[in-house]
């Protein structure tokens, strides 16, 4: 029985049949496998199972009892094993994931084209969301969680039917719905960017007095600070430190946070607003969605020479054109939008309040400019001329963070709760 080991995952190879003439091989075999003493998991991978006995039940029954349930039943591809594990009840007691259907998306109809993925159609229900940069099976099962979690609570959101295997890279398989993207109705209709602004305000304080499970869902700082691992590539340890400790100043808080809000991740369908591209989503402070869309519709827009030195963006693009790829409407639409957003967002506010809001949104804004200027570099190697404007974008925002303390945030932070 083969075994292989990554990292704190164990992964065992399970033989085409467990039944009595094999029985008390398999046993001796999958007990015989060495587990690492700091191991996560134990995967039994079911690609090749097609038959498995009462007897055979009772072995893995038997073997996930001594790893404490920390077992997952893997790339089950024979439709009659599945329905044993789902009928037997080990689908109740550990993860049973089926093997994922494969696609070739081969000549399908392009829908979209981001940074991360395509969204092909399938048919005239269904469309296909592949990613490109390499995301794992096992991420998006994680992600398939956060969905569910998510659409259990009433966050309007698409939740996706299954992961598929493509030519391209794993993906979800969503159903296909008559909408379009916000930014892209915005375009079309900038006139109605008051009862956008309006809508989307309201979504984003929905999103922040709606409760999330803590023990499913991940803390957003707690990711924001791990993004920043080897940031001092381009700052100093005690730049990094610094960022990090603004970090973990954050109050935490058990909301919802989309953690990548703007209106190209926003949907439409009969004028309702659901949201998409959930993999950053978590629990937090409301302050990281509304930072997110200060980096996206003020930063972006106003701050030229530093998003080319950030993104390495030649001379002869257009930035006009750069910033519409990435707002999906024009820089003019995307700050009438943010300029409308704040206004209803912090409405009852006294001006005093609201000041204070947007200051603290700053220095969080700055932390998502830089998380950005790391991500574009992080893992890879890049030449000087690369790494010199990348810690020039760096000690841009650190010099803009700098000119608050720590000891400022919760005064700043209870101008907040009076929203």
């Amino acid at each position: 029985m083969e075994a292989t080991y990554e990292g704190e995952k164990v992964a065992i190879r399970l033989p085409e049949k467990i039944y009595i003439e094999n029985a008390q091989e398999v046993e001796k075999e999958i007990f015989a496998i060495e587990l690492p003493e700091d191991y996560e998991n134990v995967v039994l991978d079911a690609s090749e199972l097609r038959y498995i006995s009462s007897l055979g039940l009772r072995i893995i029954l038997k073997y996930i009892k001594k790893v404490n349930n920390k077992v997952i039943i893997d790339n089950v591809s024979d439709d009659e094993v599945f329905k044993i594990f789902v009928e037997t009840g080990f689908s109740k007691m550990v993860n049973v994931r089926r093997k994922p259907d494969f696609v070739d998306v081969t000549g399908l109809q392009v829908l979209g084209k981001g940074a991360i993925g395509k969204v092909y159609k399938l048919n005239d229900e269904q469309v296909l969301k592949v990613y490109s940069d390499g995301r794992s099976r096992e991420i998006l099962e994680e992600e398939l969680e956060t969905f569910r979690e998510v659409f259990a609570i009433g966050i309007p959101t698409m939740i996706p039917f299954r992961i598929v295997e493509t030519n391209e890279g794993y993906g979800f398989v969503f159903e296909f719905v008559k909408s379009d993207l916000l930014a892209n109705r915005i375009s079309e209709n900038p006139e109605k960017i008051p009862d956008y602004s309006k809508d989307m305000a309201d979504l984003m304080k929905y999103l922040g007095n709606t409760e999330l499970d803590t023990e499913v869902m991940s803390s957003v700082s707690k990711v924001m600070e791990r993004d920043f691992d080897g940031i001092e590539c381009l700052v100093s340890e005690k730049d990094a430190e610094l960022i990090r400790s603004f970090i973990r100043a954050t109050p935490e808080k058990n909301t919802c946070v989309h953690g990548d809000l703007h209106a190209g991740n926003i949907m439409l369908m009969d004028e309702k607003m659901l949201l998409i591209d959930m993999d950053d989503f978590g629990f937090g402070h409301p302050v990281w969605d509304m930072a997110q869309l200060t980096a996206v519709y003020q930063e972006l827009i106003n701050e030229e020479e530093i998003f080319r030195k950030m993104f390495s963006l030649p001379d002869e693009l257009p930035y006009d054109a750069f910033v519409k790829n990435i707002c999906h409407m024009t820089s003019e639409l995307a700050s009438g939008l943010f300029d409308r957003l704040k206004t209803e967002y912090f409405a009852g506010l006294s001006e005093e309040n609201k000041n204070k809001c947007l200051e603290l949104t700053k220095i969080y804004c700055d932390i998502i400019a830089l998380r950005y200027d790391y991500r574009t570099i992080r893992g890879i190697e890049v030449n000087e001329e690369v790494m010199r404007a990348k810690k020039e974008v760096a000690e841009y925002y650190l010099s803009d963070m700098k000119k608050h303390e720590i000891a400022e945030l919760p005064e700043l932070f209870s101008a907040w709760n009076e929203i």
